[in-house]
């Protein structure tokens, strides 16, 4: 190597990374050079440093996203003229039509542009991390890795990369997203030695071949995003039997009555998320190691069949498309909870959490299927909700011990009294020990809902009353975490509040109220 070239190395070496891109992007004849620079630095961090998100998002401009902007708004814009549009005149509209076609083709136009070059960068730069010599991984490992696709730039390479990250790298967590599609023909990782592969997650693509590798069948953890066709689901779950959490997110079924059935009998998955998938039944044949279940997005019908194990259920449901669509308001209209609950197995722990603008929860009492439930948190109760639909899940609960209920402010109406259909006289928690109100400010309803638990629960031996709202915990299996507020009560308001939940009430409870 000449004096030059290495004077001219060692100037490249001092710049940072985003510069280092730059160029690899911008000068193809010292492309060379600078990969090579690019792979000591990134191959030379740390080994505890094995985590990696190659985004493409963060190699486009900031005008991209602006453009990206402008075209939603001309598209949207377009839309509503044309559905308001009272022009007689054929010419005035044709000419109307062309000019905001103009605008949205160049708009488009623009942002393929500057996806195309993002991609040769993107493809680059993960070649210079990825494909590298062997003397240049010092026998180093990945973790975790996430790559993103879009446009036919990286189709020449995603197999390569794919390969060279599971069977070179050693990547554990494998996460593919594509932005319009990508295919994968998991064939090729047949005969890799030594793989570590346990955990892969999919968005928009399609895997052939993926129930027959050896690879894919020893993998413990499965996500899929925004797949059309489930048609190999089944055959994956019943062929990969090592399979232990399994999370599908916006997959649909493209037939009128859309049906998601699982049948695995020797299958071991014990946490199944199904979430924003347009699934209207759900049927568990045989998924016997099945301890959680989580469903998210529209209500869906699901059927148990053989899953002794589960115990732990969480439903995050948002209002049915067809109440929103219809404007129906009319009880025979509502969603009735026993549609929900039918035939449901033993469960032990319960979280619910319904949300939309009117109530579509059916106000009826349910058959007591929650005979073996020790807990319930009932989250998010809408403002306009009757909260006192609740006591009927406490009816159909009679071993319940602890209750957490999460309400927001009180509505328009607070009168504080026990919705329609609910016989308060013949009801009784006897095993009710703690009961847990998140977002409690001393309203009418709220004060009215907690009495008549107080009343109703002989055994209830904890009240705490607390301002504060809840999020999902970090593994995402449905389990809520309370965040507590500070409110500062003054000592009279507070006394107030507690005596008007004890008076008149033959109850042990302490009652706290923060």
């Amino acid at each position: 190597m000449s004096q030059k070239a290495v004077d001219d190395e060692d100037m490249i070496s001092r710049l940072p990374d985003d510069i280092l891109i730059m160029i690899l992007s911008k000068m193809d004849a010292r492309a060379a050079m600078v990969t090579t620079i690019l792979s000591k630095r990134w191959h030379s961090l740390p080994q505890l440093h094995t985590c990696y998100d190659l985004d493409v998002n963060d190699i486009l401009p900031r005008r991209y996203h602006r453009q990206k902007r402008l075209y939603g708004e001309a598209k949207a814009g377009y839309e509503a003229e044309k559905c308001e549009d009272r022009l007689t005149d054929i010419c005035a509209i044709r000419e109307r039509h062309k000019q905001w076609m103009g605008r949205i083709m160049s708009l488009r136009a623009s942002l393929e542009h500057y996806k195309r070059c993002a991609m040769r960068r993107y493809v680059k730069l993960v070649n210079a991390f990825l494909l590298v010599p062997k003397s240049a991984r010092k026998c180093r490992s990945i973790q975790k890795l996430r790559l993103q696709t879009f446009g036919s730039s990286s189709r020449y390479w995603i197999d390569r990369w794919i390969i060279a990250a599971i069977t070179k790298w050693k990547v554990e967590d494998l996460s593919l997203a594509a932005v319009d599609h990508g295919v994968f023909n998991f064939k090729h990782l047949n005969g890799r030695q030594k793989v570590r592969l346990n955990s892969l997650s999919l968005s928009n693509w399609i895997a052939v071949g993926i129930h027959k590798s050896p690879v894919f069948r020893r993998l413990t953890k499965l996500s899929l995003s925004n797949l059309s066709c489930m048609g190999e689901t089944g055959s994956i779950l019943r062929h990969c039997i090592q399979i232990k959490d399994l999370r599908l997110t916006a997959c649909c079924i493209t037939v009128d009555q859309p049906v998601f059935q699982i049948d695995a009998p020797r299958s071991k998955i014990k946490n199944l998320q199904v979430e924003d998938c347009n699934f209207v039944k759900l049927y568990l044949f045989s998924l016997p190691c099945l301890e959680t279940l989580v469903c998210r997005g529209q209500p869906t019908k699901i059927h148990y069949g053989n899953v002794p194990q589960l115990k732990h259920l969480s439903l995050n449901y948002l209002q049915p498309e067809t109440i929103i669509k219809d404007n129906l308001t009319s009880s025979n209209k509502v969603y009735p909870l026993k549609k929900l609950f039918k035939r449901i197995p033993p469960l032990e722990n319960l979280v619910l959490q319904f949300k939309g603008t009117q109530m579509w929860v059916e106000q009826t009492p349910i058959p007591s299927w929650f005979r073996h439930l020790n807990r319930l948190f009932v989250a998010n109760v809408p403002v306009e909700w009757d909260i006192f639909w609740i006591l009927f899940l406490l009816d159909a609960a009679p071993v319940l011990e602890m209750l957490h209920v999460h309400i927001g402010s009180p509505g328009k109406e607070d009168t504080g009294e026990v919705c329609k259909g609910i016989d308060a006289e013949h009801l009784q928690y006897s095993n009710l020990k703690e009961l847990t109100v998140i977002g409690f400010h001393g309203a009418r309803t709220q004060i009215g809902l907690v009495r008549q638990i107080m009343k109703l629960s002989p055994e209830l031996m904890h009240v705490h009353l607390l301002d504060g709202n809840v999020k999902e915990d970090e593994r995402g299996l449905g389990n809520l975490e309370i965040i507590q507020y500070r409110s500062e009560w003054h000592e009279c308001e507070r006394a107030e509040i507690v005596d008007e939940l004890t008076d008149g009430i033959c109850s042990g409870a302490l009652v706290v109220l923060e």
